[in-house]
This record gives structure tokens, C-alpha cells and sequence, in this order.
């Protein structure tokens, strides 16, 4: 409806009884915001507020875009379209507010959650020396794309399903009342020796025959998106950083003079640290680890060392604290660096 019928329609019905008596029904009611504003535009009868609802959001969506305000509208109605639509009246007793009309909609009549698309501001954190000298050293930021995004359970939840469905072998198999080594015959006529109605000796009824539905090698991996993938991991670095279980040290490597396993014990006992996953880049390492660090932490069930690239939410959610040195934090800032928004 055009925003000039709109205005006749206010001016020709709009009174404060009218306005009064709507704001209380509509109070005690709770309907929403269109179908208020369609029932004092309209004030034609109940069963008319759907429709009237459409009209006026229609109309209040027109002026909004348009930045426009009725002129003429009737005498002791001031009509100010801004984010908010207002009706005041002359009356300082009365003040009828109406919210804005499509916000109002989507929140009501949606049940998807609102969630953040963008992310924060960096974030500051403190850089110790190494595990065996655990003292601050200095500070450093923390890229807001990685820790400080919008932490999506949903998401975590996702990723995690996902990388234990790959990691099965999908090697389980049973064999069918066809591959079992049975003859096919009959095992007893039909009728006429009073015994059970059987087929050969492989059916799943008997022991050793074959199995019904049972297992067969199979891919349980499926793709993922990679944008939710980027997520989880976000979300999971976030709270690792908001339970303040996120360490930064300057490096990972043993001291010259460290008994390597039985130092590296001593050290997360003397932390209190009941199981560590430590992210550590290192070019001479093998796997891209400091080999004196890796060979340490090899044997010890609570402690994995990995690169980078193999960050993930499933071991990060298996282990307490999180320790990542300040080379394998840039290269993981420099991974992030290319996205900008979460999507």
C-alpha cells in the first residue's frame, strides 16, 4: 500500500480512544508489533490484523528507505519515521511507541539463533621463556581472527563428529548365509519327518551360519565444509584463550643439560599441568618439531607435541592446556591471515 493511502487511512480512523484501547488489548495479548500497527492503521476488525499488519509493514518499510516523513498527517498526530517509527500524541499522558515493524517480525516469528559474523579486536597475551622456564618474558597479540571469534558449540560439535568418523578403519565384516561354507541342500524334507521347516545349513537361525545385516568394509568419512572446518577451530582456540588454558612460550626446545622425559615430567608437574598439547615449528625436526622436545614427549600419555598443521578441535578438547611456541603462532596467524569474515 502506497505510503499516501497509509496516511489517509492513519487520519481518518486514528483517535485516542482508539489508540488507548489498542495498546491495551495488544498489552495483554502480546501479539506482535505488525499487528498492532496494522490495527490502529486499519481499525476495521479483528480478523482484518494479518492483513492490515502486511499493509503497514509494507508502508513503514517504504519510509524508512525513503527517509520520509507525512506532512500531512491530521491535527495532534506527530508521525517521526526513523529507526524507530513513533505515533505521539498531543496528550503528554500518551506515548504509543511502536518498535520497528520487520525487526520485530524476524525476531518473533524466527527460530534461528542471531549469531556474530564478524570477529573481535586482537588480544593481548603473555609470552613466557620456555616449559622449564616458565617466567614472562613480554607480551604479544593475539589475532582476533583465530582468538577471538564467535565460540559455536554447534560448530565444535560438527568438526569433532567429523574427525572421528574418518579415523574409522571401516575394516568391520561378517559373512552372509551365501559366503558361510555350507552346502545348499535342504537339510530335511519339507514334511513327513516331523521336524522344522529348514532351508540349508547356513541360515542365520544356526550356529556358524551366516550373519543377517552384519557388517561390511565401508568409508565412514564424509567432506566438510571448509569454512566450518575454520570455525571449529576458531571456536575452540577462543575458549581455550577465555578459560585461560592458552600458553605462549618463546620456544619449545630442551635445555642443553635437560634429561629430556624425566625434566619434561617434573615440568608439567611442577605447572600443574595434568595433560598439555603443544604446538611447536621447527625446521630441523622431522616432523616439523624440535627433535630433542619430540622424543621427550613421545612416550608420555599426557603430553602431544604436533606442527601446525595439524592443530585440530578433537585433541584440543582431549587435553587441558594448550601450549603453542611463537614460531608455530605466526605460522598459524599467516595461515588465518587471507579470511577476513567467518563465512
Amino acid at each position: 500500500e502506497s505510503c499516501g493511502n497509509a496516511a489517509r487511512r492513519i487520519r481518518r480512523t486514528l483517535s485516542l480512544s482508539v489508540v488507548m484501547a489498542a495498546c491495551g488489548a495488544f498489552a495483554r495479548r502480546r501479539l506482535c508489533a505488525a499487528g498492532m500497527a496494522g490495527f490502529i492503521a486499519g481499525h476495521r476488525s479483528v480478523s482484518n490484523v494479518d492483513r492490515w499488519g502486511r499493509q503497514a509493514r509494507c508502508a513503514m518499510g517504504a519510509l524508512q528507505r525513503e527517509k520520509h516523513t507525512f506532512s500531512h498527517a491530521p491535527a495532534g498526530v506527530d508521525l517521526v519515521v526513523n529507526s524507530t517509527p513513533r505515533i505521539r500524541l498531543n496528550d503528554p499522558a500518551v506515548n504509543v511507541v511502536i518498535p520497528d515493524v520487520e525487526q520485530r517480525s524476524m525476531l518473533e516469528h524466527s527460530s534461528a539463533p542471531i549469531v556474530a559474523t564478524q570477529f573481535g579486536g586482537d588480544r593481548e597475551a603473555l609470552v613466557y621463556r620456555s616449559l622449564y622456564d616458565f617466567v614472562p618474558t613480554g607480551a604479544t597479540m593475539l589475532s582476533g581472527r583465530m582468538f577471538n571469534a564467535p565460540i559455536r558449540e554447534d560448530i565444535v560439535h560438527t568438526v569433532v563428529k567429523w574427525q572421528l568418523l574418518s579415523r574409522r578403519a571401516g575394516t568391520a565384516s561378517t559373512k552372509s548365509r551365501a559366503e558361510v561354507s555350507y552346502s545348499g541342500r535342504k537339510i530335511a524334507p519339507q514334511k513327513g519327518r516331523g521336524r522344522a521347516r529348514h532351508g540349508d545349513r547356513g541360515a542365520p537361525l544356526f550356529r556358524g551360519g551366516g550373519r543377517s545385516h552384519g557388517p561390511k568394509p565401508r568409508d565412514w568419512s564424509y567432506p566438510l565444509n571448509k569454512n566450518v572446518r575454520r570455525n571449529g577451530l576458531r571456536s575452540a582456540l577462543t575458549s581455550k584463550y577465555a578459560a585461560g588454558r592458552l600458553w605462549i612460550v618463546q620456544t619449545a626446545e630442551l635445555p642443553p643439560d635437560a634429561k629430556s622425559q624425566s625434566d619434561l615430567v617434573d615440568a608439567m608437574v611442577r605447572l600443574g599441568f595434568e595433560s598439555t598439547l603443544v604446538i611447536d615449528w621447527d625446521h630441523a625436526g622431522e616432523r616439523k618439531i624440535s627433535p630433542h622436545f619430540e622424543k621427550a614427549a613421545f612416550k608420555l600419555e599426557n603430553v602431544l607435541a604436533m606442527p601446525p598443521n595439524g592443530l585440530n578441535c578433537y585433541d584440543m578438547l582431549s587435553f587441558q592446556h594448550l601450549i603453542i611456541s611463537l614460531p608455530a603462532l605466526h605460522k598459524l596467524e599467516r595461515r588465518f591471515l587471507k579470511y577476513t569474515s567467518l563465512c
